[in-house]
């Protein structure tokens, strides 16, 4: 009889030390599962920390306002600006899209081009803006110094930007030198 009571206290020892030693590695699974967890989040907080505070699109919305592309109600008249601009309207909703959440295609630099000569901003401004869109002038590009030179002049009508790019855009009256941001709906 005592070597019965014998075995089931063995038994029962057992049975407590496998509960014990599942509940620690379930505490060790839950103890790591919450450091990947607050890894994650910390994570989470730097990237929030890091990102704009303002979309391209907000700045946009705030120059068209500025500029005087607004409707009776003080919003900003889109269709207004976009036709402009130059701009089509399907590439003002992908502007809008990809402003909105970085899905879907940038911007093409033609399209921001149009967008700050529509505005008639400055190269400083034009800059900050283009900035946004991870773009910028680039002073080693012949087309940007152009068109830096007609914002330098206050030459911002499509028709005249466009005359003048043609003009610049072909050396020695043979070869294209650059694409004419005017030159193709966009």
């Amino acid at each position: 009889m005592a070597t019965g009571r014998m075995d089931l206290f063995y038994m029962l020892e057992e049975t407590i030390n496998s509960m014990e030693n599942r509940r620690f590695s379930e505490q060790l699974m839950l103890k790591k599962a919450q450091k990947k967890e607050n890894r994650y989040k910390e994570l989470q907080e730097l990237i929030d920390s890091t990102a704009p505070e303002k979309t391209f699109f907000d700045i946009l919305d705030e120059w068209l306002k500025v500029k005087g592309y607004t409707k009776l109600d003080g919003s900003a008249d889109y269709a207004l600006f976009y036709k402009r601009a130059r701009i089509t309207r399907s590439t003002w909703s992908n502007l809008r899209v990809w402003s909105a959440d970085d899905t879907g295609n940038q911007p093409s630099k033609e399209t921001l081009l149009k967008i700050v000569l529509a505005l008639r901003l400055t190269v400083q401004e034009a800059d900050q803006l283009m900035s946004r869109a991870s773009n910028r002038l680039n002073y080693n590009d012949f087309r940007d110094r152009v068109i830096m030179a007609c914002m330098y002049k206050k030459i911002y009508a499509p028709e005249d930007v466009y005359e003048i790019l043609e003009y610049f855009s072909y050396k020695d009256g043979k070869t294209r030198r650059f694409k004419n941001i005017y030159g193709e709906a966009d």
